[in-house]
Parts: C-alpha cells; sequence; structure tokens
C-alpha cells in the first residue's frame, strides 16, 4: 500500500514563452499535474502469485484553474501597472497551466486561487502473466470532475494482451 500527497504552487514550471516550457508534446516532463494543484493518491497492490497481481488506485485532485473568457481564453484586461495604456495583459491566469506563465506579477500567488476544481479517480487493474513473457491486462476506471471549466464523468475499461516485456 501506499499513499502520497503532491503539491505544485502555481506557475511552478510555467515560462513566458512556450518554447522554454517545462513539457514535451504539451505533457509535463516532471510529476503529471499541472501548476496550482494537488494531489491526495492511495494505491493498494495485491499479489495472487509472482505472475498475478490486482492494483487499485484511488485520488483526489483539486486545481486552481485559470480565469476563462466567453471564448475560452484567459480573461485579459489592461495592465494595472500601465493605465491608460492600452496594452493587454492576462488577468485571469492564476499559474494554472504549466504552458502560460505571463501575468505572473499581477497578482500574488496565493495557491489555490482561481475558478477551483475537484477530480476523483477510480482505477483497477489486474494483471497476469499466463505463460513466460505473455500477459493480459484488465484496467477499468471512473473519473469525475466537478468545479473548474469543464466539469466531466468519464469511464473507461481495456482489455489488453501484451507479448513480450
Amino acid at each position: 500500500m501506499s499513499l502520497e500527497y503532491a503539491r505544485v504552487d502555481p506557475f511552478t514550471f510555467s515560462h513566458r514563452s512556450i518554447n522554454a516550457s517545462y513539457t514535451t508534446f504539451g505533457a509535463p516532463v516532471g510529476y503529471d499535474l499541472q501548476p496550482n494543484s494537488d494531489r491526495v493518491a492511495f494505491q493498494a497492490r495485491h499479489w495472487f502469485s509472482p505472475r498475478t497481481f490486482v492494483r487499485l488506485d484511488l485520488d483526489y485532485t483539486r486545481h486552481g484553474e485559470n480565469f476563462l473568457d466567453s471564448t475560452g481564453n484567459i480573461q485579459a484586461a489592461e495592465d494595472p501597472n500601465y493605465p491608460g495604456s492600452g496594452i493587454l495583459v492576462a488577468v485571469g491566469n492564476v499559474g494554472g497551466d504549466m504552458l502560460r506563465g505571463d501575468g505572473d506579477g499581477l497578482a500574488g500567488n496565493t495557491f489555490l486561487r482561481g475558478n477551483l476544481s475537484y477530480q476523483r479517480r477510480v482505477r483497477l487493474w489486474f494483471s497476469a502473466e499466463w505463460f513466460p513473457n505473455v500477459f493480459t491486462d484488465l484496467r477499468v476506471g471512473y473519473t469525475n470532475r466537478n468545479g473548474g471549466n469543464m466539469p466531466e464523468n468519464f469511464f473507461f475499461g481495456s482489455f489488453e494482451i501484451r507479448v513480450g516485456y
């Protein structure tokens, strides 16, 4: 069994240029958690034999998402540091997106500030090696995400036969 808590503060790994972001193909290079988030995860694994196990994963994630306008873009307004200049800045950026580091100095980097979302995930995985290097995996899972910019409910299942390592 294992229990884990992870926290990523606002604007961590965020850069003002997408070319300097701490990602590869849009996914984080480090821990798989967006900035301005925390997660509590529990995992239990039971081995029936040296080649057969069942694993249960439970996790709860909170994420402070950026404020978006009606078109899905981060809210922008005139730069409060230069009134009357007409320069638009991302005032809705609360540090909740690894690919958007602009606007980090406009407001304090308060943890979980923004449009707060809550995600709960349950996953069950059964794996067996029937013959040397011949595996079958059965996986089912459910995700419930409410609040934030894109609430969702998602159920998945898969059956996999693997040959090799």
